[in-house]
C-alpha cells in the first residue's frame, strides 16, 4: 500500500474473490489510476463491493483515472476491488500533493 508522502506511488495489488484494498484513504492524494493487468473483471467500491454491487466494472486490460479537479473527492477515498472469479492484478498509481 502506499504511504502518504507526497510524489508519485505505484503498486500492483492482486484482487480475488474476497474483496481487497486497493488504496487507503488518503486526503492529499490528488490523481488515482488503477489498471486491470488480469483477464477477468475486477468491480471496484467500498468496503462492501461485490460482483453485483458496485461503482465501477473495471474490465481486463482497461485503466480508469480519478482525479480531484473540480473538487471531485473520489480519489481521496479508500478503495476495494473484487473479482466473480479467479485473480487479476491491479496497478495502482497515485499522486500526493
Amino acid at each position: 500500500m502506499a504511504t502518504t508522502q507526497s510524489g508519485i506511488e505505484n503498486n500492483a495489488v492482486t484482487a480475488s474473490t474476497s474483496i481487497t484494498l486497493l488504496a487507503l484513504n488518503t486526503p492529499r492524494r490528488t490523481l488515482l489510476t488503477f489498471t486491470n493487468n488480469g483477464s477477468v473483471t475486477v468491480y471496484l467500491g467500498g468496503n462492501d463491493v461485490s460482483s453485483t454491487a458496485f461503482f465501477w466494472p473495471l474490465t481486463a486490460g482497461e485503466t480508469i483515472q480519478f482525479t480531484s479537479e473540480g473538487g471531485d473527492r473520489s480519489p481521496q477515498m479508500k478503495w476495494y476491488g473484487v473479482t466473480a472469479s479467479s485473480t487479476a492484478s491491479v496497478s495502482v498509481g497515485e499522486i500526493i500533493d
